[in-house]
């Protein structure tokens, strides 16, 4: 079960420090842990101040087409582990 210290969210960007916050159009969601950073290590972000979440309710039918594969691979693997 995803808790609520891990969620998919889109990363969040800017052009310049202190500039306005975007989404990248093609933007894709990621998997952020408690150290805030996705799985697949290519963005940190604080979790909790953006809500930017999908519908949760089963991970695993996502594809890759709107998540991101490196975190979905991830994400699976260490389910059997308990490590979610």
């Amino acid at each position: 079960m995803i808790g609520d210290r891990k969620r998919w969210q889109l990363p969040i960007k800017a052009k310049n420090a202190g500039e306005e916050l975007y989404i990248h159009s093609k933007a894709k969601f990621h998997y952020f842990t408690d150290e805030n950073k996705s799985l697949c290590g290519n963005h940190s972000q604080l979790w909790y101040v953006f809500e930017t979440y999908p519908d949760e309710r089963d991970w695993k039918t996502f594809d890759n087409s709107v998540y991101c594969s490196r975190c979905l691979k991830i994400l699976k693997k260490n389910e059997g582990s308990g490590d979610e």
